[in-house]
């Protein structure tokens, strides 16, 4: 019997129950049995796996979901992780990685490496960045080690080549999207179809077991389906990236 925190938050009974719901239905074809028994005082997800297939469901879930480091030693630099992020600091972004033993430690993006990733201009502000990118609390980020200080329980991370190439895209693509907090894959297209709003989306993609990005087609606006979408996800936190706002923000060549 293995027992794993996972890289998922777990902020309600609804996201528990649905937890449990998606988790077991991915193992119904191998020998194995999960168990899931909450959250930890952090908030992280914890299972039980066993049975003859457990190493299969473990790998699987490393490589799917991910599996909190747990404490500050096992975390190496130059180690790509995923965290959430958690608030804003001076001049930086903590992001909460999943280091709970014996207490929390985030993570610390920087502004200056922030700026210098994204292309950004130096008046840009981390209130601005993170109104740009839609970087609200809890969004999911892949990040890569720069420095660790055990002693002083610090953190420097700066995002990930992957997630810089992800912003990257969206860019790019000049299409808005919406990233909606705190609901499943199934109930945001439930949410697309009550609206009739397939239209006016082209894709809706995981961060997460529970965020949620939809890729509007050309000419449709996120902030427009903001409030056709709320009536149905009443619970949820919906974001708008606009990539046309962010070209004035960037270095200029």
């Amino acid at each position: 019997m293995t027992l794993l925190t996972l890289l998922l938050k777990i902020f309600n009974k609804t996201q528990l129950t649905q937890s449990k719901k998606i988790i077991n239905s991915l193992f119904k074809d191998i020998e194995v049995k999960v168990e899931v028994l909450g959250s930890n005082s952090a908030g992280w997800l914890q299972i039980y796996v066993q049975g003859e297939d457990q190493q299969i469901a473990v790998s699987y879930l490393t490589k799917e979901i991910g599996i909190c480091p747990a404490t500050i030693s096992a975390i190496e630099k130059g180690s790509n992780l995923i965290g959430q992020i958690s608030e804003k600091a001076n001049k930086s972004l903590l992001i909460d990685i999943g280091v709970f033993e014996p207490k929390i430690v985030f993570a610390s993006i920087y502004l200056e490496d922030i700026r210098e990733q994204l292309f950004l201009d130096n008046e840009a502000s981390l209130d601005k960045i993170v109104d740009l990118f839609g970087l609200a609390k809890r969004i999911p980020v892949q990040i890569n080690v720069l420095d660790i200080c055990k002693r002083q329980n610090l953190i420097k991370v700066k995002l990930s080549d992957k997630q810089v190439s992800l912003f990257e895209l969206w860019k790019k693509s000049l299409l808005d999207r919406l990233i909606v907090q705190g609901v499943t894959h199934t109930e945001v297209k439930n949410a697309i179809n009550f609206a009739r709003l397939n239209r006016d989306i082209i894709s809706v993609e995981s961060l997460d077991l529970f965020t949620q990005v939809l890729t509007c087609k050309l000419g449709t606006q996120a902030k427009g389906l903001v409030p056709k979408l709320g009536r149905t996800l009443k619970k949820a936190k919906l974001t708008v990236f606009n990539p046309k706002k962010l070209y004035p923000n960037l270095i200029k060549i």
